[in-house]
């Protein structure tokens, strides 16, 4: 007998929503307090430099300026910024396009913005890679002495591995085994709100308006960054326009805005500016997944092997796993991937961690494998779909079956799919031939390696892709 609940199922209003569609809402960027600076952040033009020299008396002597910051006279670590690596707010080697060389706070942000230009930096350029499966090979440029696969313990350990069943045996019992390789390129979001941070000092109580999904978070880390006792560091955050999980932890800017305002004895805002926001600020990983799967004349699954690795860009802030076929039930399975530092943006998680990559490699993959078949896709998902009863999902309110299956039913699947090839003549529904075949597929050769390593630094936003465009599926219904 279902029950009748007085908050499950019901209308909830929001009780901030007429401050946030009238304006009145107030976020980090919005706050105005008396005396306060107005900071902006100097960043790296190479992907790998030693910082030889850093001159600062010509912005000094601009009319405005009250406090400039950079490794030579500021060493606050940022720990939540990477987890394998120490990362400072400014680091000397700079390690990507866009690295935190040095912060001004002036009376104004064009003044802020003219002293940037008038700082003097003498770099010596380090060799570099972009590409994360060329900075595994033996010969390739060290961004850390120990190589550039990101080696840590506990959940950033490298490389990640898991493993259950017997492989050697799974692929024996198929009828059929594919192998195929996906990318995904780094992405970042585009939140509406810039990120901003407003730091004031009161008798050595530091309070912090920020632009966080995680107060608490931040509160702790910038405590720890900085020295200070829990009971010393307040952060607000009333209002935040779109976070997605690049928003948690204390952030670099937090930290600057809190030196600066300490330095200068004045308030500090640091705004951001959109440029700053992608390449200041960390996206989602990159990956390269290798797949070998083999399966019954039916679809069943037997066995899957997943080979990868993930660009974590200059620094490890989270994971770097792909977890696409925790959806599935897989007898057996062996995944390894390699999370890889390059000269890039830094990669971390954003909204679904490890989810988005993998789960769009591992159903192009099944996707591809049942036009192989002439398997309908529906059937082959609800066949191999992971259950309760497997492990595989314990978070999972064991619904998805019926989703589904409703949803095939709303859309007409069952009726609108055919076999590639044989659409009723009376329709218009065709399907362009499969050029390659899953199992002739060549290997990509090392030009295109070359030629992304030859692309530039930062390269975000365009999605993901297979990298084979000729590669062409019966993925329509």
């Amino acid at each position: 007998m279902a029950k009748d609940f007085s908050i499950v199922g019901k209308e909830t209003p929001r009780i901030d929503a007429y401050d946030r569609v009238t304006g009145r809402a107030q976020y980090a960027g919005d706050y105005q307090l008396p005396g306060m600076l107005y900071a902006r952040v100097l960043r790296s033009p190479h992907p790998h430099a030693k910082i030889i020299s850093i001159d600062t008396s010509k912005a000094e002597k601009l009319p405005g300026v009250k406090a400039i910051i950079h490794s030579k006279n500021t060493q606050v670590p940022w720990a939540s910024g990477g987890l394998t690596q120490k990362r400072m707010i400014f680091n000397n080697p700079v390690r990507f396009v866009g690295d935190a060389v040095a912060a001004v706070a002036a009376t104004d942000r064009y003044i802020a913005e003219d002293a940037l230009s008038l700082i003097e930096i003498k770099y010596e350029e380090i060799p570099y890679v972009l590409d994360a499966a060329e900075a595994l090979k033996p010969d390739a440029p060290k961004i850390y002495p120990k190589g550039n696969l990101s080696v840590g313990t506990g959940r950033v350990s490298a490389p990640i591995t898991q493993q259950w069943g017997d492989l050697e045996k799974g692929f024996k019992e198929a009828d059929r085994v594919f192998e195929d390789t996906y990318i995904t390129k780094h992405v970042n979001n585009g939140q509406l709100e810039r990120r901003a941070s407003v730091a004031r000092w009161d008798g050595g109580k530091l309070t912090v308006w920020a632009s966080t999904q995680g107060v608490s978070n931040a509160r702790t880390d910038i405590a720890k960054d900085l020295g200070l006792p829990l009971s010393k560091v307040q952060v607000i955050c009333k209002y935040m326009g779109g976070g997605f999980g690049n928003k948690n932890q204390a952030q670099d800017y937090d930290l600057m805005a809190a030196v600066l305002a300490r330095v200068s004895g004045q308030p500090v805002k640091l705004e951001f500016t959109r440029e700053d926001d992608f390449i200041g600020m960390h996206g989602r990983w990159a990956s390269e997944q290798h797949y070998k799967v083999g399966v019954k004349n039916d679809g069943t699954i037997t066995a899957v092997e997943l080979s990868a690795i993930t660009n974590m860009g200059a620094y490890r802030k989270q994971s770097g796993d792909l977890s696409g076929t925790d959806f599935y039930s897989i007898p057996n399975f062996k995944k390894v991937v390699k999370p890889t530092h390059t000269n890039t943006v830094v990669a971390a998680n954003y909204r679904a961690p490890a989810y988005p990559q993998s789960v769009f490699g591992f159903a192009s993959m099944l996707d591809q494998i049942a036009f192989e078949l002439g398997v309908n896709p529906y059937d082959m998902f609800l066949r191999n779909r992971a259950r309760l009863s497997h492990g595989t999902m314990p978070y999972s309110s064991n619904h998805q079956e019926e989703c589904i299956i409703e949803g095939a039913k709303k859309i007409g699947w069952k009726e609108k799919w055919h076999k590639p090839g044989a659409a009723p003549e009376q329709t218009w529904d065709r399907h362009g031939p499969r050029r390659l075949s899953l199992q002739k597929r060549p290997r990509r050769s090392h030009d295109s390696r070359q030629s992304r390593r030859n692309s530039p630094p930062f390269s975000g936003g365009d999605g993901y892709r297979n990298r084979r465009q000729e590669h062409h599926g019966d993925r329509r219904l």
